[in-house]
């Protein structure tokens, strides 16, 4: 059975245009784009906007707009994600490199270990999925766990078979389940398993059309399963599941879906488009 109508938000895919206001006298100006939105997500306190150079902040009862830069706040460029911390009220910020900035109401945390490691290979940081004190990030080569208490890093988990390294796109928590979008195909490992980081703990799911395939999200949304296939040049495919047989979302067929978001407190599913 298709989900309820009500239930999905589709938004088509926005480009800001975000214009840098004069900078103040006796500071530098930045020359930073603000055209391209890369990413949203909701705060307690507003809604955060990301291009790759900065990070906007939209105060929902003000009306007012901070903007956070390399220049006054942040420790680089090139933004390709964002989470949102809600027990701590903090913004999770990943970069293309793997650098990671926390961001909080008075200070901002750099935590580069990801950027500083001698893994090589791709170190983009794709998604963030944040439960309890841990922000899970997926990662050009796996999956990074962070504990954004003791900010550090908590482990690394490496999903191909025989350890090989795929680029994770998406992670979901689904039941007892943990579920990573890669390049590859879905895959899926119990959150029970005694060694998350060793790659026998992860199996991909054999009965979704496109098996061996690129998937771009993957989302638990009200007691069903939502993964977006991209199966090269040709459009997405967004297939859902509630532990049946895998069906088509239709009423998406021949469209790109940026991104595919659930809202704070569980009741919206939000996927933003690429518009024509």
């Amino acid at each position: 059975m298709k989900p309820s109508r009500h239930l999905i938000a589709l938004l088509s895919f926005v480009i800001f245009s975000l214009r840098p206001a004069p900078a103040p006298k006796r500071h530098w100006p930045d020359h930073y784009q603000y055209r391209k939105t890369i990413a949203v997500v909701q705060g307690d306190d507003g809604v955060y906007c990301a291009t790759t150079t900065g990070v906007f902040k939209y105060n929902e009862q003000t009306g007012e707009t901070t903007r956070y830069t390399k220049v006054n706040a942040l420790s680089d460029v090139n933004i390709q994600t964002l989470g949102w911390d809600e027990s701590q009220n903090e913004l999770v910020i990943g970069y293309r490199n793997g650098n990671v900035d926390i961001l909080g109401k008075e200070s901002v945390v750099n935590l580069p270990d990801i950027k500083r490691s001698s893994l090589v290979g791709d170190k983009g940081i794709y998604s963030i999925v944040v439960r309890d004190q841990f922000a899970y990030l997926a990662c050009g080569f796996g999956v990074v766990v962070m504990d954004l208490l003791r900010k550090e890093v908590k482990e690394t988990w490496i999903l191909g078979p025989g350890g090989a390294q795929h680029q994770v796109t998406s992670l979901a928590f689904r039941a007892d389940s943990i579920y990573a979008a890669t390049q590859q195909g879905l895959f899926v490992a119990s959150q029970q398993a005694p060694n998350l980081a060793d790659f026998s703990s992860w199996y991909k799911r054999t009965d979704l059309p496109g098996t061996n395939g690129a998937f771009t999200a993957v989302v638990d949304f009200a007691g069903k399963l939502f993964v977006n296939s991209r199966p090269g040049i040709a459009p997405d495919t967004l297939f859902f599941s509630d532990g049946g047989p895998w069906q088509v979302f239709a009423d998406l067929l021949g469209e790109t879906n940026r991104s595919i978001t659930v809202s704070l407190d569980g009741q919206r599913l939000t996927i933003a488009q690429e518009s024509a």
